[in-house]
Order: C-alpha cells, then sequence, then structure tokens
C-alpha cells in the first residue's frame, strides 16, 4: 500500500524528439530501455542522438559503443554536433574547427566512452559499468549491442544466455539506479535473407 501511494516517477531526461519524448514521458532513473529493428535500420544512429542530447544537457553519460572503436565514436558525436558526416565529408574541416567542436561536446567532462579492445567478457562489462556509476558519477549508460556480447560468451542455448544477461543488466540497473539504453538486433530466421518483427521475442527481458 505504502508503494502505491508513492509518486510515479519523474522523469531526469529528455528524448531529442517532442513527440517521441511526449509519447514515452521522457527518461526515467532505473529504465532498462531497449532499441530495436532491423540491421542497417539506423539503432546506433538513433540512440547516439539520446546520448548526445543528455551530454549537452549537462548529464553525465557512459557509452560502450562494443560494435566500434572509440575513435569512431568520437567522430559520430562530433558530426551529430557540427551536423555534418565527418567520416565521409571532413574537406573543408580545419583543425581549428574541429578542436572547437570537441572541446563544446568532450570539454565538459561528463562523456565517459569504453575503450573495449575486443573484451565483450560479462564479468569485465558490468565492472566497467559500475566503475562508470560509482567513481565517476555516470547516470545514462548506452550499451550498443547486446548481441556482441551474447556472441562472445561461445556456444549454449543463446535464448537462455540472453535472458541471463538481460536479467544481469536488469539488477544492474536496480541496484544502481542508473539508465542503460541497450540496443539488440533482431534475429534473422534461419533460411530467411531479413529480419522480421517476430524476433522481437528472441530479445524480451
Amino acid at each position: 500500500w505504502d508503494k502505491l501511494l508513492e509518486s510515479p516517477p519523474k522523469p531526469v531526461a529528455h528524448y531529442p524528439w517532442p513527440f517521441l519524448d511526449a509519447a514515452l514521458s521522457g527518461i526515467r532513473d532505473r529504465e532498462l530501455i531497449t532499441i530495436t529493428s532491423g540491421t542497417g535500420m539506423g539503432k546506433s544512429t538513433f540512440s547516439r542522438q539520446i546520448a548526445y542530447r543528455m551530454v549537452m544537457d549537462g548529464h553525465k553519460v557512459g557509452m560502450m559503443m562494443l560494435e566500434e572503436n572509440v575513435t569512431r565514436t568520437v567522430r559520430d558525436m562530433l558530426s551529430i554536433h557540427m551536423r555534418r558526416k565527418l567520416h565521409k565529408d571532413s574537406d573543408g574541416v580545419d583543425e581549428e574547427t574541429l578542436r572547437k567542436a570537441y572541446d563544446e561536446v568532450f570539454g565538459r567532462d561528463n562523456l565517459f566512452l569504453y575503450d573495449h579492445f575486443g573484451s565483450t567478457e560479462t564479468d569485465n562489462l558490468l565492472s566497467k559499468m559500475r566503475y562508470m556509476v560509482t567513481s565517476l558519477g555516470v547516470r545514462f549508460i548506452l550499451l550498443d549491442h547486446i548481441s556482441i556480447v551474447v556472441s562472445g560468451i561461445g556456444d549454449g542455448d543463446e535464448r537462455r544466455i540472453i535472458d541471463n544477461l538481460v536479467t544481469q543488466l536488469r539488477t544492474f540497473v536496480e541496484e544502481t539506479g542508473v539508465t542503460l539504453l541497450m540496443v539488440s538486433h533482431l534475429k534473422r530466421p534461419e533460411g530467411k535473407g531479413h529480419e522480421e518483427g517476430a524476433g522481437c521475442r528472441q530479445h524480451a527481458g
């Protein structure tokens, strides 16, 4: 009864898009948010936009981009800030302009990147996430993506591995009060060249 009478959690951060922010009532503490779609649909771009908005709003953010190195993450975050794709269109961007953009994004000392060097072992990831929260004061973590973590665990029942991983992540979120944005690929059905919506059930936590 006491829990029932508690005030519902209020948003502590906002999505970059007003229509989505209104539909989801913002972003709250202790939430595990899953971002999923088919290959090449823009999951990483979408999640980076959210992380960028949080950073510019003054929140401390940790990014664990397991599909790319830190240099690529830095370049992509600056691309959002400068409104141009630096990995494709860097002509005419002098060092002074690039440095100014870098300082505006990373000079706030509230964005931390995980340099994984190919290490995606579950306990190691959770340890680094806990360090971000307890030592660096991070309140929002972007994990892109759990499919790489699962593939690094080895052979076994994929569904069971995913369930165990999501359970650990959900426990971590509840213990620390952090908000975790988790990217997940859809499972590609055998014998088919593309993912289907039914694959969403594969990653239900």
